[in-house]
């Protein structure tokens, strides 16, 4: 058997197709996950019957917050609440209410996802004429502590 430049060139080219089929099936399967239970959704804080106040500088309160009960997950940081109660006051204003039946809160952001019945009131005052809003779904931001 004679080997000649055909030959050779062919051979060069499976060569060639193989490795880039082995590389390209290594760049592209993703690993076998790891069952060590860290990847586990599960709660590592559950409180029932929460009252929460969040103070200005001053010694006022700015938000309070009501709710049957509050889970937070560990794993991403998130925490979900049922039934919140949300007061906001501000200074020469009316308290602004807000519940709902259910709320999310993602990890390091100060927004609150209200879902379910949410319902937003605001009173009278010498500054509006106050206001009430209905929906399903709400996103809503905390400001920070004055």
């Amino acid at each position: 058997m004679k080997l000649d430049a055909r030959k050779l060139g062919t051979a060069v080219v499976l060569v060639a197709l193989a490795a880039g089929s082995w590389w390209l099936a290594r760049l592209t399967t993703e690993p076998e996950p790891v069952w060590d239970g860290k990847q586990r959704h599960d709660p590592d804080l559950i409180v029932e019957d929460v009252e929460s106040v969040v103070m200005t500088a001053t010694g006022e309160p700015q938000y309070e917050m009501h709710a049957a009960r509050l889970v937070h997950y560990g794993d991403d940081g998130s925490t979900e609440i049922e039934q919140p109660y949300f007061v906001e006051h501000s200074s020469g204003r009316a308290a602004t209410h807000a519940r709902a039946r259910h709320g999310f809160v993602p990890n390091g952001t100060p927004y609150i996802q209200l879902t379910g019945d949410v319902h937003v009131a605001q009173g009278r005052d010498p500054g509006s004429a106050g206001g009430d809003l209905r929906t399903q779904e709400l996103i809503f931001k905390l400001d920070r502590p004055r």
